[in-house]
């Protein structure tokens, strides 16, 4: 294989390889600065399959012809780079660009309305001489005016590619002016290489092939190098972000042990709490209240006397202060954590939380159950229990509803409990706000067991509170309310 041959299928296998995975990536991505560098890479291939045949051609029919189809691949490279530039720079007057495509189009098709082909009127003869150690072919005949229209749009793509790569250093940082200095400097530098031969070849100030192939690989090596390192930067940047997002999501789990060692702490204090005050403090008011009644017997035993009768009435208002005590007392300890949760189990937590709301605020609520409830553990009957009274909460608050139906039912090995009201409803906005901290709450107590909680409009209006949390059994059992 001849020296000519080899390098010039170097360049059509060089720029054939980088082609393809620039496709790959501008057709996945959308990326049309890739999408253009296909362009131009398989535009110069072609272009050095035109030079081959040129050089090579025997006949000035054949090499007119292969001249004249030259210039397509001309065209298309020509409009390649005006897209690159304006696609990756994002700089440089539009209109430059445009210009230079419109010049180059105006030349194919006079290329091919004027045989032979724009640059000659009339091929006359070939000339031959040596290149790289072999004999090469050249047109000879009179040069067509045409190419002069030609010269101006390599001009135009000149400027195009100045202007833009000018705008860009001026504006941008670091990496902007790299881009400017490598592919806009390297386009400069080509362009003119490429145009000055030309024009040197048709002025026979030189004795060479058509080279258009040859320097524009450069063009196609800067682009290359470009993109390339974008992509690099761009793997390296999506490397980082999976780091951060590990450690993110670590973190949020860390986070998210915390909060429910600090949430079981919590309700081990409540329990104790409430166990102390149901307990002790329980226990002395109801000696008090014994006291109490004990000293109003004796007192009814006393003549009756205006002493007497004074003492006994403050007597009588301790003994209701007492029971007015001993019933806030009993109040707060439920609040803090309800008996009936850990001794008759979840459902008859729901439903005696259901009776205190109406008794409070005249709100019916009417909880359902499964006919066998399974004994549930106490992280997951507690979590169950607190979404439900942060619902309650809620209608009290913000729904403006008079009924609530609250549903406990065991679903395809997971527990859902559905609360819906009759209220308002709530909106998308107030879902998303960050101060609604009651609803966050909801969501990450069924987070923590591996579940969720969904808010949406129940079908005949209000809200719907959907919690679905895998459930971890025991037994089942029946049970009865008394």
């Amino acid at each position: 294989m001849s020296q000519v041959t080899f390098i010039w299928a170097l360049i059509i296998g060089a720029c054939v390889t980088m082609a393809l995975p620039h496709l790959l990536i501008g057709l996945k991505n959308g990326a049309w600065a890739n999408l253009f560098f296909v362009l131009a890479t398989l535009s110069i291939a072609c272009i050095a399959v035109a030079e081959l045949e040129m050089m090579y051609s025997r006949t000035t029919e054949q090499i007119g012809r292969a001249l004249q189809w030259t210039h397509v691949p001309i065209f298309l490279l020509v409009l390649a780079i005006a897209g690159f530039v304006g696609t990756y720079f994002g700089t440089g007057r539009l209109w430059l660009g445009v210009a230079a495509c419109a010049a180059r189009f105006a030349c194919l098709v006079i290329n091919f309305a004027f045989p032979p082909n724009l640059n000659f009127r009339e091929i006359t003869s070939l000339r031959h001489f040596d290149f790289l150690g072999e004999t090469v072919a050249m047109p000879a005949g009179v040069v067509s005016p045409w190419t002069r229209l030609a010269e101006l749009s390599s001009l135009l793509l000149l400027a195009f590619v100045i202007d833009a790569s000018f705008t860009l250093w001026r504006r941008g940082g670091a990496a902007a002016r790299r881009r400017a200095l490598v592919v806009g400097g390297s386009m400069t530098l080509f362009i003119v290489l490429a145009a000055g031969v030309s024009a040197m070849i048709h002025a026979r100030g030189i004795s060479l092939p058509y080279l258009n192939g040859l320097p524009f690989l450069g063009v196609i090596v800067a682009m290359g190098f470009e993109l390339s390192y974008d992509i690099v930067r761009a793997a390296q940047t999506a490397r980082q972000l999976c780091i951060s997002e590990s450690a993110l999501r670590d973190s949020r789990e860390q986070l998210r042990e915390l909060a429910a060692r600090l949430e079981s702490l919590r309700e081990e204090e409540r329990m104790r709490i409430s166990r102390e005050i149901h307990d002790d403090l329980g226990q002395k008011l109801t000696g008090l209240k014994m006291d109490l009644q004990c000293a109003e017997r004796m007192l009814e035993k006393l003549e009756n006397s205006p002493t007497v009768n004074a003492l006994l009435d403050t007597l009588v208002g301790a003994t209701e202060l007492a029971d007015g005590i001993t019933a806030s007392v009993q109040e707060i300890a439920a609040a803090l954590r309800p008996g009936v949760l850990d001794k008759l189990g979840l459902g008859a937590a729901l439903q005696y939380e259901g009776r205190r709301l109406q008794e409070r605020t005249g709100i019916r609520c009417n909880v359902r159950l499964p006919e066998m409830e399974p004994t549930f553990s106490t992280e997951l009957s507690t979590a169950l229990f607190r979404i439900f009274q942060e619902c309650l909460t809620n209608v009290v608050r913000h729904a403006h509803a008079n009924q609530v139906e609250a549903e406990l039912k065991l679903e395809r090995g997971s527990v859902v409990l559905s609360v819906r009201d009759n209220g308002r409803g709530i909106t998308p906005t107030e879902m998303m706000r960050s101060e609604s901290l009651g609803l966050l709450g909801m969501k990450e107590r069924a987070a923590q067991l591996g579940g969720e909680v969904l808010f949406e409009h129940g079908p005949k209006g209000g809200t719907l509170v959907t919690v679905r949390i895998a459930q971890t059994t025991v037994t089942a059992q029946s049970y009865q309310l008394v």
